[in-house]
């Protein structure tokens, strides 16, 4: 198998992300808008979750974070404590490392075993296997860099 295009996409996506907070301190990572229910470092951090749990744990494989991890920064969460600039670059390298290996892993055809899940986000959507799940991942990450860059306005 070759790459799946919307892999190339989520990439270019977290770049871009990553360039855009690239100035940021970390108190503006951290910083809560008023009326928003988040900050920029746990959008990020819920991207990583998201594609985890719908890529790897939807496959019944283990992800590439720990499960305590996708469990506190998935769907319905909310930012808990102050993060320091280490857990900021955790994120930031994760990002990418991640899209890198779930290539590597379809490429290796591990995705076989696929769990289909109804989205929460768009009601009456199934996702039926890998590749609707690798467009599925794509959508949701332009949403939260649209948050990512509301925020950033909020808070500069």
């Amino acid at each position: 198998m070759e790459q799946h295009k919307s892999l190339e996409l989520i990439l270019a996506s977290r770049k871009a992300i990553i360039e855009l907070v690239e100035t940021l301190s970390i108190e503006e990572m951290n910083q809560i808008p008023t009326g928003m229910g988040n900050n920029i470092i746990w959008n990020m951090a819920h991207l990583i979750a998201v594609q985890q749990e719908r890529c790897y744990i939807q496959s019944r494989l283990e992800g590439l974070v720990p499960y305590s991890f996708i469990t506190a920064y998935c769907y319905g969460t909310r930012p808990e404590v102050q993060v320091d600039a280490e857990f900021c670059s955790f994120v930031k390298e994760e990002m990418t490392r991640h899209v890198q290996m779930t290539s590597q892993d379809y490429a290796d055809g591990k995705f076989r075993d696929f769990l289909p899940f109804s989205s929460r986000v768009y009601p009456g959507l199934t996702i039926e296997n890998i590749e609707d799940t690798f467009q599925f991942v794509l959508l949701h990450e332009g949403l939260h860099q649209g948050y990512i860059r509301q925020i950033m306005k909020m808070i500069r």
